[in-house]
């Protein structure tokens, strides 16, 4: 299992042929005041999969900040089909998520695990106070 490409974005598509498509690549909100509720995101990642990695893999996602403590946690199932060759099968998973409360200022990072082994990515985001309205970015 080999971790291709992970963030967070404003919008994410997986084309008929398999091609992501990734707009608004993001590690930093800005806003005045906490908390912060940031409307839409979605958790992006692909992995590339070997043949006998084949079969069904638990995947759980979670927002934490530096202290430790969880803001959101997500779990759920994939299906990795059998499949031959040399070739690694890719399988790319989006993750919408709306409406996710920041509660404080501060470094946060959403992790990856499959099976209750960590992925080496490590998704950043900021949460920065600033002074004027006129500069938020929720």
């Amino acid at each position: 299992m080999q971790l291709r490409i992970a963030a967070i974005a404003d919008y994410v598509n997986i084309t008929g042929n398999g091609k992501l498509n990734i707009m608004g690549i993001f590690s930093q909100i800005r806003a005045t005041a906490v908390p912060v509720i940031h409307p839409q995101m979605q958790v992006v990642f692909q992995i590339a999969f070997e043949p006998s990695e084949a079969g069904q893999r638990h995947v759980r996602i979670s927002l934490h900040d530096l202290d430790g403590t969880e803001v959101i946690e997500i779990s759920g199932t994939m299906e990795i089909p059998n499949f031959d060759g040399p070739d690694p099968l890719v399988v790319n998973q989006l993750l919408p998520l709306m409406n996710v409360v920041f509660p404080h200022f501060g470094s946060y990072e959403f992790t990856i695990e499959i099976d209750g082994t960590e992925l080496p990515a490590h998704i950043p985001v900021d949460l920065i106070q600033i002074a004027n309205a006129d500069q938020s970015q929720v």
